[in-house]
């Protein structure tokens, strides 16, 4: 497993594989899905296959010989499948899993946690009974032997599934080029994905509604921070914002701060006639941003 953790050392390549395969699983564009128990019955075995892809893209595996269920091949020609499952614990081995070495991925939606491990399957480790099939779960006494890659750790968050309830039905029943505005004006600090806003609008090219909020919620005090954007990154960590990644968005209310109360504000921005931003407190009267907070190029 020594080079799975090579390749990927930190997590941050799978967990990006395994929201990526969420939401294709989901397909919000065409569905406005956004969470995995929306998913019919008969569409949850679906993720295991886009798993499947998700984790040989990340780890560049190639893929094997099907007929032996061994179905992903390591860099060192070491056969080995994927067993996903929604549920912790929840994997099903079949008789050729004997003997053969099984990586396991587990990863649910609403924690926004996951896990993946390796572990060589033997007949004593496997429960008793099984279902119609004769694939048989990994006995609970057995988990401690799997050798875990990452354990319990975090996906890319969901901001769509981080909104109060409340405030996800307002947005909702804006018409589909106002959602976007909305879900920008509404996700305040939250980290929110290129295919939330495509979710949300029902549509694929958001480009033109991104630019079309930037103005809309600039008048309103509302700062819009674009990942991929080294100045955008540089105000968002010095407002102690998360730092979007290339394809997401960060929005926060801001307000000027006085001379002299800069230290009373976690972080300040400074615009271009020399004032200090700092992020809004809640009796703060929104303002709009100056032209050169308003007008950051954004890459779409």
């Amino acid at each position: 497993m020594d080079q799975l953790v090579a390749r990927d050392p930190d997590g941050s390549r799978v967990a990006l594989a395994v929201r990526s395969a969420f939401d294709d699983v989901l397909d919000g564009p065409r569905t406005g899905r956004y969470r995995v128990s929306e998913l019919h019955k008969q569409e949850k075995a679906y993720p295991h296959l886009v798993m499947e892809r998700a984790l040989a893209r990340a780890f560049d595996l190639r893929h094997g010989d099907s007929d032996s269920g061994m179905d992903l091949l390591l860099a060192d020609d070491t056969g080995t499948d994927l067993k996903f499952s929604l549920v912790f614990g929840g994997w099903m081995f079949s008789k050729q899993h004997i003997g053969k070495l099984v990586l396991l991925l587990h990863a649910d939606d609403e924690t926004n946690r996951w896990s993946l491990g390796a572990l060589r399957i033997q007949e004593g480790m496997l429960a008793q009974g099984g279902n119609p099939d004769g694939k048989r779960r990994l006995a609970a006494d057995h988990r401690h032997e799997i050798q875990w890659i990452q354990r319990d750790a975090s996906l890319p968050p969901n901001a769509l599934a981080d909104l109060p309830p409340d405030d996800l039905r307002e947005i909702l029943k804006q018409t589909s080029g106002k959602r976007v505005t909305e879900l920008l004006r509404k996700a305040d600090g939250l980290v929110i994905s290129r295919n939330n806003l495509e979710t949300v609008a029902m549509q694929q090219d958001v480009g033109r509604r991104v630019r079309e909020a930037r103005s809309e919620l600039a008048a309103s005090g509302i700062v819009l921070l674009s990942g991929g954007n080294l100045r955008h990154e540089r105000i968002a960590r010095s407002l102690a914002l998360p730092v979007p990644s290339p394809g997401e968005y960060v929005t926060a209310r801001l307000a000027r701060v006085q001379p002299g109360h800069e230290s009373m504000r976690n972080g300040v921005v400074p615009d271009d006639e020399g004032e200090c931003w700092a992020l809004a407190l809640p009796d703060d009267v929104p303002k709009p941003l100056p032209l050169s907070l308003r007008l950051l190029p954004s890459p779409v």
